[in-house]
């Protein structure tokens, strides 16, 4: 009966030294300064239709578009800018998503409307949110730079994002990590 005593203070007591580390802290840590603050809390917003995907804007960033883009067949797709002031001209510093219909558009061809010029520097495959796809750099030649996009295929549709640091257009994998596929 003693040692059921002790025993009882003791888990009594892990008990309270656990809850006692589990309390929320009032000071958050702050975030890296190379990457734009991530909300702490993630909403799930689908400013990109219904049924296509949500993810966490990096804090401060808005969304402009659809701007509508076609090529010389008539097929279209939808593009999305994203960042700080997405209304802004643009320039390789802006994120992009594109939403196109997967019976008109492959990777590929969405490749060559966002650079004819560019060699053609493969395709990896990756999962994103749960969905296979193919990410693949689109640059280089006589284009100074390099921007990584995703081409994730859902509920029909052809979702292209180049979603990056816009100084160093290194991927924000934060981001990219937190779509969430509807």
């Amino acid at each position: 009966m003693r040692n059921l005593k002790y025993t009882s203070w003791f888990i009594i007591g892990l008990l309270i030294l656990s809850a006692c580390s589990l309390q929320r802290t009032d000071t958050p840590a702050p975030p890296p300064t190379d990457v734009p603050a991530m909300p702490t809390e993630v909403e799930a917003i689908s400013v990109f239709g219904p049924g296509t995907f949500t993810f966490a804007f990096p804090e401060g960033w808005d969304v402009a578009g659809p701007d509508i883009v076609s090529d010389e067949s008539g097929n279209t797709y939808e593009s999305y800018s994203l960042g700080e002031d997405p209304t802004a001209s643009g320039g390789p510093g802006m994120s992009h998503v594109i939403i196109a219909s997967a019976d008109e558009w492959t990777p590929e061809e969405l490749v060559l409307m966002q650079c004819s010029t560019c060699p053609d520097n493969g395709f990896e495959q990756v999962t994103v949110g749960g969905k296979p796809g193919m990410r693949t750099q689109i640059g280089g030649g006589g284009v100074p730079m390099m921007i990584t996009w995703t081409y994730v295929e859902n509920n029909g549709k052809l979702i292209g994002f180049a979603i990056h640091d816009p100084q160093t257009l290194v991927p924000l994998d934060q981001v990219i990590n937190s779509i969430i596929f509807q």
